[in-house]
């Protein structure tokens, strides 16, 4: 006889509040029971359970299990892994000869190169380019931070800018593993959200799987169509790109950025990576 892998009955206990009894099955013979109390007001002992069992013949070789001591494993551990990522910001200085990224208020220069980003991201919008992927070149200390602060703030306050782009800065020094490209992303569209530049009030970025494509996300494909519908975009700037090319450990890091970009250049989303 073909036993399904578990089988499930109640039963009574003198008098005492049902029990719920699993048989986990191997091909055909039954190997173990597992007993579960149907009140929270019962606790299962199992020495009872088991002379009960051997009165009426029953299960008498198979291994006696309480259900409520067993600790279930996560079927997903790997999206809590998520949670070990911690994504930071670009840090902004506080006075003028602070050695981090200078404040917008005290930028100076830069006007061309500020002025072809934005005419990159119109060309983008307008759909005269099929680019969703920008970059920032030049050595240490040429002050690429600071400029990305600086296109941060004034989206932030130029009426024309914020209504049709939002930067999210990301400092890549932070990252631990692979999971930290899909966890920077999604936390910037759930502060486009609940900032309001994603209309979706009350709406929650998740992933079913850190397995799945970033897009085949049912809220993360909601919020996209709702950028597309209102012709916006969001462009998520890792700054500090370089930090994941000098350390091995950060190997599958490097990885996965280089899947998630191929995944932004594929599905031409509105959604833009910007690298410096």
């Amino acid at each position: 006889m073909n036993l399904p892998k578990y089988s499930r009955l109640l039963l009574a206990n003198n008098g005492c509040p049902f029990i719920f009894a699993q048989l986990g099955c191997s091909h055909t013979e039954p190997f173990r029971v597992i007993v579960f109390p149907t009140s929270e007001e019962y606790h299962i002992n199992k020495n009872d359970l088991r002379n009960d069992f051997l009165r009426y013949n029953l299960w008498e070789n198979l291994d006696l299990v309480d259900g409520t001591e067993i600790k279930v494993k996560d079927q997903h551990p790997a999206v809590y892994e998520l949670d070990k990522e911690v994504v930071s910001s670009i840090g902004r200085a506080d006075a003028f000869d602070d050695y981090r990224p200078c404040n917008p208020e005290n930028f100076v220069g830069r006007h061309h190169l500020q002025s072809e980003f934005w005419k990159l991201l119109a060309s983008i919008r307008d759909g005269k380019t099929q680019t969703r992927i920008v970059c920032f070149t030049g050595g240490s200390g040429f002050g690429k931070s600071s400029l990305v602060v600086k296109l941060t703030e004034d989206c932030r306050q130029n009426e024309a800018l914020k209504h049709d782009f939002y930067l999210y800065d990301v400092d890549v020094r932070s990252a631990k593993g692979a999971f930290f490209v899909k966890k920077a992303i999604m936390l910037a569209l759930q502060k486009a959200v609940d900032e309001n530049f994603i209309d979706l009030p009350e709406h929650k970025i998740s992933i079913e799987s850190t397995e799945q494509q970033l897009f085949y996300s049912q809220s993360i494909k909601k919020a996209l169509e709702k950028l597309k519908s209102d012709c916006r975009f969001i462009v998520v700037f890792f700054d500090q790109f370089e930090t994941i090319l000098t350390k091995e450990s950060l190997s599958g890091v490097y990885k996965a950025f280089e899947e998630v970009a191929r995944e932004v250049s594929a599905f031409k989303e509105n959604l833009i990576l910007g690298f410096c």
